[in-house]
């Protein structure tokens, strides 16, 4: 009755079971030098989970997770979900502060964190009164702590006995902060799951067997491309290294079919010099994420593999990743600048200031609606009710559509540059000046003008052994665009400021432009 009861629920733990009855002794999930079938990770799992109830752990307690990408991290989600218990990974980028934060505000109870954190978890510790149990993966000589492997070894291998429905949260994930300071979006099973379906329903029918993943698992990103893996019956590769060399030979040497990666990766592979010494026949699918793929680098994709069909993906934490997306391949090169069409599973409507609907060809604020769209801010009812308000997420971005019903990012509504009383929007000068074949990339921004309230600057990453003057720029876009949108100052940089989504963070350099 139980085991019945349980799979008439959409919930993330039945996936792994499924895949383990039907399939135990194939290859699914490789992590350095180690290989794992369905039935071995399915194994191990179990032994997690009832260590996590040995040790206390309940249905609905939250556990932090601290880590890189490995296999144990992968096995501690799914262990989680068999016992209703909730994930809170956080970046592994973090400082000592921000875990504070996010684990005393999400009421952590549990900590599993790799060795190479243990200095960090050390001094933290006594800020921390309400994580009661804290795991290793790898060594540790922490007072009362456990080892993950251990911990594996002391228990059985039954699958254990907790009914958990679809609507229990899943995942708490922080926002990417972006604007400020993160937020925990409470992700349930159900958004997970049937963000994993829309995922199989979008995306160009391909027999895509072996899968790379390069998303952090603490991003939405990376639950995404983990889950739909399991549904597309893909054997998983998981990276911690993340050099572009390493990705190249992993995609040679394990025949990957589906590449997704960070644009700012993308671009790097576009120009990596030695491209052609790999062996990457194999691949067939590219998906592009953090930020939209300007329409210069999505030819140049295709143009090294004119067999590729490309996802370029527009989405957030708040919807569990799902959103707009434009999958295209060579002979579809009318709408590269476009992000797309809506999620088979997800409601979209562009509004004003007065959330009514703008009429085609306007911009306005994207707003979503649909089941992948998540239940709540954690701890946040203000928050949740004006991001929810009137039931749909409203995103803070500003898009606008095309007769097609296609879909185009004009850029976020608190990145609009107001200039002389013109709205100015950065997306459209970013898009423009990356075409320049000395420009490898660029931000723009508003800063302060005595004159027009707001000027327009560029912020330039220029390619290798490249040369240009503010000057250049400047009528480089004069003869491109309407004169009150070219950049009045241009700043050149070596880099920018990224959170760990690879998204550039705007309020940085505004913050940075104001000073110089």
């Amino acid at each position: 009755m139980f085991q019945l009861s349980l799979s008439k629920q959409l919930v993330l733990g039945e996936l792994l079971a499924i895949r383990a009855g039907k399939q135990p002794n194939k290859e699914f999930l490789i992590f350095k030098e180690r290989r794992f079938t369905y039935k071995q990770v399915e194994k191990r799992v179990n032994r997690f989970s009832n260590a996590l109830i040995t040790l206390g752990i309940a249905k609905g307690d939250k556990v932090g997770i601290i880590s890189m990408n490995s296999n144990e991290v992968f096995e501690t989600y799914f262990a989680l979900a068999k016992i209703g218990a909730v994930a809170v990974p956080n970046n592994f980028r973090y400082t000592a502060r921000e875990y504070v934060y996010q684990l005393d505000n999400s009421d952590a109870k549990a900590l599993v964190f790799s060795e190479n954190y243990k200095d960090i978890i050390t001094s933290i510790r006594t800020d921390l009164p309400k994580v009661k149990n804290y795991i290793c993966i790898g060594e540790t000589d922490i007072t009362d702590s456990y080892k993950y492997e251990e911990l594996l070894q002391e228990n059985p291998e039954t699958a254990p006995e907790v009914y958990v429905d679809d609507d229990d949260p899943a995942f708490i994930l922080f926002t990417s902060g972006t604007m400020g300071k993160p937020k925990g979006a409470v992700l349930t099973h159900k958004n997970i799951y049937l963000r994993g379906v829309a995922l199989n329903f979008n995306t160009v029918k391909m027999n895509l067997k072996n899968y790379v993943l390069l998303y952090p698992l603490f991003h939405v990103a990376g639950l995404d491309s983990a889950f739909s893996a399991i549904y597309r019956n893909c054997k998983i590769v998981i990276l911690d290294d993340l050099s572009l060399e390493n990705i190249l030979t992993t995609v040679q040497n394990e025949k990957i079919g589906h590449l997704e990666m960070v644009t700012t990766l993308w671009k790097r592979l576009a120009t990596h010099p030695n491209l052609n010494k790999y062996d990457l026949s194999s691949l067939k699918m590219g998906s592009l994420a953090a930020a939209p793929g300007p329409e210069a680098l999505k030819s140049k994709i295709f143009e090294l593999f004119p067999d590729i069909h490309l996802e370029d993906v527009f989405s957030m934490t708040e919807t569990s990743g799902d959103g707009i997306l434009c999958t295209s391949n060579k002979n579809f090169m009318t709408k590269l600048s476009s992000i797309g069409l809506p999620s088979v599973t997800m409601d979209v409507r562009v509004v004003d200031k007065n959330d009514k609907d703008v009429s085609v060809g306007e911009v306005g604020e994207v707003l979503f609606r649909g089941p992948s769209v998540m239940k709540e801010y954690y701890k946040q009812p203000e928050a949740t009710a004006e991001a929810l308000k009137g039931g749909w997420y409203h995103t803070g971005d500003l898009i606008r559509q095309d007769k097609d019903g296609y879909y185009y990012l004009v850029g976020r509504k608190k990145d609009l540059i107001i200039s002389g009383g013109e709205n100015i929007y950065p997306v459209e000068i970013e898009e423009m000046l990356c075409s320049h074949p000395k420009i490898a990339d660029a931000a723009v921004i508003g800063v302060p003008d005595s004159e027009w309230g707001e000027s327009v600057r560029a912020i330039i990453i220029l390619k290798p052994d490249q040369k240009m003057q503010e000057a250049d720029v400047i009528e480089y876009c004069k003869t491109r665009m309407a004169s009150y949108k070219k950049p009045r100052s241009v700043e050149f940089v070596k880099a920018f400021p990224l959170n760990a989504s690879g998204k550039v963070l705007k309020r940085v350099l505004r913050a940075h432009a104001k000073t110089i």
